[in-house]
């Protein structure tokens, strides 16, 4: 796993986070700026797969950020480079092949299986049209809130008609939709739905969330197709609250970092 940050998060994190590599970000005060993205870009091809979300902030310099990263990989065409890697901070040194050896080739700069979460979310629902700015097969995680702000309604409106919302705005959006709650709803464009069996309020602490997010970015990274690391990501996630509630022998003082500890056990069940 390499977190890509400013680089204030990086210097708070490094030492909590020892198996991550690090890619550090522009920014401007903590905050990323839009010009991350050409950071990314150079970056990218090295990566099985793309969560964008947690933590990044609501600023206006954030947005550019991410939708200038949308619109350069799905337009630019860049020279093929070497990579070699600089350093602690796992950021790549990137050199252009000379002309003799590259003969004009070309490659297009495409994002990996990209997942979006909390923030991203939150960063897309003021852009009109947002989905179209999406790559195919992408995986969106709203809890309710965010799914109100994404649709421009109210979240009771969202919860009076979970499975049917799901349903028409993952084909609306071509995406697959993983809208969070009790009885999580995971619906992709062609129609394949599922409700999960999970309720409890173990999964309704603050960072339970991103930790879904976690699971199903690892395995569009392993090589399940979007729709089923969604179900599997949020299958194992529910399991592993129900284990971490069990530990604690209540479902109200669980906090994320439970959860994390319980997905060991959740994954060992669901391989029997």
């Amino acid at each position: 796993v390499t977190v890509a940050a400013p680089g204030p998060v990086v210097a708070g994190l490094a030492s909590q986070m020892l198996e991550a590599t690090w890619i550090m970000l522009p920014h401007d005060m903590g905050v990323i700026g839009e010009k991350a993205a050409d950071v990314l870009i150079e970056e990218i091809t090295d990566y099985k797969a793309l969560l964008i979300g947690p933590g990044i902030g609501q600023e206006d310099t954030t947005k550019d950020m991410l939708l200038s990263l949308f619109e350069q990989t799905r337009a630019t065409e860049k020279p093929r480079r070497q990579a070699r890697s600089i350093g602690f901070s796992g950021v790549r040194k990137v050199e252009a092949e000379s002309e003799d050896n590259n003969d004009g080739d070309a490659e297009k700069v495409t994002l990996p299986p990209l997942v979006l979460d909390a923030d991203a979310l939150n960063l897309l629902a003021t852009v009109e049209t947002w989905w179209e700015h999406l790559p195919a097969e992408t995986i969106i995680t709203p809890h309710p809130g965010e799914m109100a702000r994404l649709c421009a309604t109210e979240t009771a409106d969202v919860q009076s008609k979970r499975l049917s919302l799901a349903q028409e705005k993952a084909a609306e959006w071509n995406v697959v939709v993983v809208l969070k709650g009790a009885h999580t709803v995971i619906a992709a464009p062609g129609g394949r739905t599922v409700v999960l069996p999970y309720k409890t309020s173990a999964l309704s602490t603050a960072g339970t969330g991103d930790v879904l997010a976690g699971v199903i970015v690892s395995l569009r990274g392993q090589g399940l197709d979007a729709y089923e690391a969604a179900v599997v990501g949020g299958y194992v996630h529910g399991s592993a609250g129900v284990f971490a509630q069990r530990r604690a022998k209540n479902d109200y003082s669980v906090i994320a970092s439970d959860l994390l500890a319980a997905l060991r056990r959740a994954f060992a069940q669901l391989a029997g």
